[in-house]
């Protein structure tokens, strides 16, 4: 997704070369991840949380594509069918617009509402943490839990 959709030409060894750095000299660090995209699968964007819990940010924010205006990826977004071109735009946070095959814009709010739970806490959390994934309204109170359970993590 990050060279094929988005066109970057950064390297993931380098972006885990970076970050390893910066942990060893005790710097403070903050990633930005984006989900969403179009093309990107439920796979795709474990293996973003897996590098976020790779290179262990100090601050991190995940945030959902937005096809805004101007971008090549709103036209690609349009000519494949995965919205409209009068189609209005929801926050980075509120949800996807997207109507794709792989993956509905409902999963791609709920991952992102626990992206940092997958990232931050122990794979033995996993199952209840997607638990929150399929049914947060259900859950809330054990996605209390899980969120405190991170916090206590990140203050050792």
């Amino acid at each position: 997704i990050l060279s094929e959709v988005c066109n970057r030409r950064t390297k993931i060894h380098k972006i885990i070369r970076s970050f390893d750095l910066l942990h060893r000299h005790n710097v403070r660090t903050c990633a930005f991840f984006m989900i969403g995209f179009p093309y990107e699968t439920k796979e795709d964007i474990f293996k973003t949380i897996n590098l976020c819990r790779r290179i262990k940010p100090t601050v991190a924010n995940v945030s959902i594509f937005q096809p805004m205006p101007g971008q090549q990826l709103r036209e690609v977004c349009i000519k494949e069918g995965y919205m409209a071109e009068n189609d209005r735009l929801t926050t980075f946070t509120s949800g996807s617009i997207l109507k794709m095959p792989q993956i509905s814009s409902e999963e791609i709010t709920n991952i992102r509402r626990v992206f940092m739970l997958y990232a931050t806490l122990p794979e033995k959390y996993y199952p209840k943490i997607e638990e929150c994934e399929k049914d947060y309204y259900g859950n809330k109170q054990l996605y209390k839990e899980l969120v405190n359970i991170r916090w206590g993590i990140n203050q050792n």
